[in-house]
């Protein structure tokens, strides 16, 4: 017999939320691939730039930090408050640092000059981190403190980085449609839904003896 030490009207559910449940009962591989790296050395890698942690070379990050965003528009209407609409996602972003220290095998101007390169030649790099794919990102910006040196090198850097996801496509023509349709909507209030909330129709302009707009000019 299992001990479960939950009263018996209180599930996992209840505590995590049926999102994070869900989100845990839907990505088993990946979450089984990042307890199967966490036995081995490999962190993760940003292209060619490896995460590692051994007892004889460390070579990671550390305050990491995701950021999501979405876009919104916000639609000016007379007398009263903007619509707002939501036009699609920002580029997400990952910010953290990196400690970078000789005596844990690492060569901290080497390896920050390679950071560096990669930073300023603007290439987008494959990001693998937490035992997840994140997709193409781009080094935005890097910098380098120097606290220590020995026998005329950094010895100890501290680095922070700050990557941004790259998109390298266009939307796709019927992606391009749909929101020409919106566009033509918010003109004159044809295609997609009636209307806008807090404004009126087409026809109700046409009721109100208000002339009908269209690209061709006023009717």
């Amino acid at each position: 017999m299992i001990f479960n030490p939950l009263p018996s009207n209180i599930t996992l559910g209840n505590i995590l939320g049926p999102t994070t449940v869900g989100s845990i009962i839907s990505n088993p591989a990946e979450i089984a691939l990042a307890k199967a790296l966490s036995l081995t050395p490999f962190v993760g890698f940003i292209g060619d730039i490896i995460f590692a942690a051994s007892s004889f070379w460390v070579h990671t990050f550390e305050n990491l930090v995701r950021q999501s965003s979405g876009r919104h528009i916000e639609h000016e209407v007379i007398n009263g408050p903007p619509v707002s609409e939501f036009v699609g996602r920002d580029l997400k972003s990952l910010d953290f640092e990196m400690t970078l220290h000789a005596t844990l095998g690492v060569e901290p101007l080497t390896a920050y000059q390679k950071i560096e390169e990669a930073c300023e030649s603007g290439q987008p790099k494959p990001v693998y981190l937490s035992g997840k794919n994140h997709g193409l990102f781009t080094i935005r910006s890097c910098e380098g403190d120097e606290l220590h040196w020995s026998h005329g090198r950094p010895s100890v850097m501290k680095v922070a980085l700050s990557l941004r996801e790259y998109v390298d496509s266009l939307p796709t023509v019927s992606a391009q449609k749909l929101r020409q349709d919106e566009l033509n909507r918010n003109f004159t209030g044809r295609g997609g839904p009636e209307r806008l909330p807090g404004t009126g129709t087409a026809s109700d302009a046409a009721k109100n003896g208000v002339p009908e707009r269209s690209f061709t000019g006023w009717k």
